[in-house]
């Protein structure tokens, strides 16, 4: 898959160089911060803004270091969209899917600063209004594009893949699956994928007792399995977890429950499988050798030449009380 490298000028996309590449360890998704690292054939000098492009995949250049005595160069790497490492203007839109686009295109493809334009970026995506979620912006009025890519990555598909003549990017919204489908599946239990790391967290909140700091009074307050709260210790389907105090001097009950809101249930798995990658932040699931399925997603994807296979970090975090308590619950 990753044979050659073409190198491309970041002004004109231009061709520098092709190159066999001997070793690689690359971040395949276009968000982040992640590094990545190849070795090609060859020995060069590249002090410009360039684009490393291999496969359907493309990097920011970020290092180049020719090997003394041998006819390589390792080149370091950052993410697609570091190339979009720009604060601009906000000028709000009606949607995330319109803001990226309309910013795309006329703060980066066609900007009047011409040292600034990428005229080689094709810009394309739906024109969906369900979606809106508001970039960071700053006291200037302005915000930064490769975070809010990042931001926004779970609810839009921000997908760019490497053509002959430029970067084409598809914008669209997540729960569109033209583009992706609609579940993975890993299969660690029969052995077709290998599970290489795997972490879980569970930190449930079963009991508060609130202190108030001007009487010194306290009351009791117990979770439920169905995301209530009682204050009978004797209540059926009572859930457990750990006991913490509150203190305030505030009697607001809402205030008081909704430290229970604190509860986190997380996972993160590494997996090696042969599979073609999902986009980013995709949905999956997880089958374990109990016939035990995880619900889950996408968070990274990389691949080594010393593996020969894809490498897919997954993981998901519970975002609300009741579907903590369901997922303790139900295993």
């Amino acid at each position: 898959m990753f044979e050659y490298a073409s190198i491309y000028r970041k002004a004109d996309f231009s061709l520098v160089a092709n190159a066999p590449i001997l070793a690689y360890n690359l971040a395949l998704e276009p968000y982040g911060k992640a590094r990545s690292t190849m070795t090609i054939a060859g020995t060069y000098n590249l002090r410009e803004e360039l684009i490393v492009c291999s496969d359907k995949y493309a990097w920011v250049l970020d290092s180049c270091v020719p090997t003394p005595y041998a006819d390589t160069t390792s080149l370091g790497m950052l993410p697609l969209f570091r190339l979009f490492d720009r604060s601009i203007q906000y000028v709000a839109q009606a949607s995330t899917v319109l803001q990226i686009l309309n910013d795309l295109y006329y703060q980066f493809k066609n900007n009047d600063d011409s040292l600034f334009a990428l005229p080689w970026l094709d810009v394309a995506g739906g024109y969906d209004e369900s979606v809106t979620i508001s970039p960071t912006v700053d006291e200037t009025g302005r915000y930064n594009m490769a975070d809010y890519l990042d931001k926004v990555a779970a609810s839009v598909i921000v997908d760019p893949h490497w053509t002959t003549g430029g970067i084409a990017v598809t914008v669209i919204k997540r729960t569109d699956y033209t583009l992706e489908p609609k579940l993975v599946y890993y299969d660690v239990g029969s052995g077709n994928d290998e599970l290489s790391r795997a972490v879980y967290k569970r930190d449930l909140i079963s009991r508060i007792t609130y202190h108030n700091t001007d009487t010194g009074a306290e009351t009791d307050y117990y979770l439920l399995v169905d995301g209530t709260v009682t204050t009978n210790a004797a209540a059926a389907n009572r859930v457990r977890g750990r006991w913490i105090i509150y203190s305030s001097s505030d009697p607001d009950i809402g205030l008081i429950t909704a430290q229970f809101t604190r509860s986190q249930l997380s996972h993160s798995l590494e997996l090696l499988t042969h599979q073609a990658p999902p986009l980013y932040y995709g949905p999956c699931k997880v089958r374990f050798a109990d016939n035990e399925l995880l619900e889950s997603r996408v968070t990274s994807i990389g691949i080594r030449s010393t593996d020969d296979r894809y490498i897919i970090k997954v993981g998901k975090a519970a975002t609300t009380l009741i579907e903590i308590i369901q997922e303790l619950q139900h295993g």
